[in-house]
């Protein structure tokens, strides 16, 4: 019984080995076989990925391919000038991104070609004017001084108890989003106060379209298309928070123009000196200034 056994061991060692050496070396593995060989080493370290892949993507640019999608992966100084800066005009958007950030209408982060050279014109301008460097440091330091100390020392307080916490990174958000409302549009929504609100509508509503679009963006269409069309995943909550962000810009919009008409208006911000100069319809106007709260957003948190 025993030579049988070991016999029986030997040759499905043997059958083993030849097909090994047959799916390996003699037929090349399709792309279905290679990613279900990595697939259990990939799951075991799922926790790792974020750390892994942020060390690897400092040394090597990588091109990501999924069906309907690419998506290029890089941390190359050289690259990122090239397609940023010196060659933008050469890797447009495309209706793919647009149709994703539908949300952002007509904002530069939507424009292309031609349309986007002079709306960064308009934006270059604005930037380069002494008001807009004096505003932002102002409108920064005063935040820290008035909102962002006196915060920390509230939750330091010994009256707080010793359980008192702060989420430090909704900290910073709602820094960031006063700080650019202050500059950019000229109010200070002062969500970063005392006593500290629980929850702020159009911080949260920020944080949500930011996923959406992060989440749109790095998934073929077809599967963010029917998510919305069936009101599911992160896709629910779109409706909701694009009301939320509209309301807000349309407010901010309407007492502009109010000031204006009032001859009260002559402080700077961005979105006041681009109605100034812009001869566009209201609702890129209103676009703009909600591109300029993600682009503050993404500043700080």
């Amino acid at each position: 019984m025993a030579p049988l056994l070991v016999l029986f061991t030997v040759l499905l060692s043997t059958l083993f080995i030849c097909f090994l050496f047959y799916s390996r070396i003699v037929k090349p593995k399709t792309e279905f076989q290679k990613v279900f060989d990595t697939l259990p080493a990939f799951l075991l370290n799922l926790n790792h990925f974020p750390t892994n892949f942020a060390q690897d993507i400092t040394k090597y640019t990588r091109l990501v391919k999924v069906p309907g999608l690419e998506i290029l992966f890089t941390a190359d100084p050289v690259i990122m000038q090239h397609t940023s800066s010196t060659n933008f005009h050469d890797f447009h958007r495309g209706p793919g991104i647009r149709d994703a950030c539908d949300a952002l209408g007509e904002s530069i982060f939507n424009l292309d070609g031609n349309e986007w050279t002079e709306r960064r014109k308009i934006y270059r301008s604005f930037f380069n004017i002494k008001e807009f460097s004096s505003l932002a440091n102002r409108a920064i330091l005063d935040k820290v001084e008035r909102s962002l100390v006196p915060v920390l020392d509230h939750f330091a307080s010994p009256k707080q108890g010793p359980q008192a916490t702060v989420d430090l990174q909704e900290l910073f958000q709602r820094f960031s989003f006063d700080t650019t409302c202050c500059f950019g549009l000229g109010y200070d929504p002062k969500t970063l106060s005392v006593p500290w609100p629980e929850e702020v509508p159009v911080v949260r509503a920020v944080e949500d379209l930011t996923e959406v679009l992060i989440s749109r963006s790095t998934a073929p269409p077809i599967v963010w298309k029917l998510q919305r069309w069936l009101g599911i995943g992160k896709e629910q909550m779109m409706n909701k928070t694009v009301k939320i962000l509209d309301d807000f810009t349309s407010q901010q919009l309407s007492r502009l123009h109010e000031e204006r008409q009032k001859g009260c208006g002559e402080r700077y911000c961005l979105l006041m000196s681009y109605i100034s100069q812009s001869k566009a319809d209201e609702k890129i106007p209103k676009d703009e200034a909600l591109a300029l709260i993600l682009a503050g957003k993404g500043t700080v948190s």
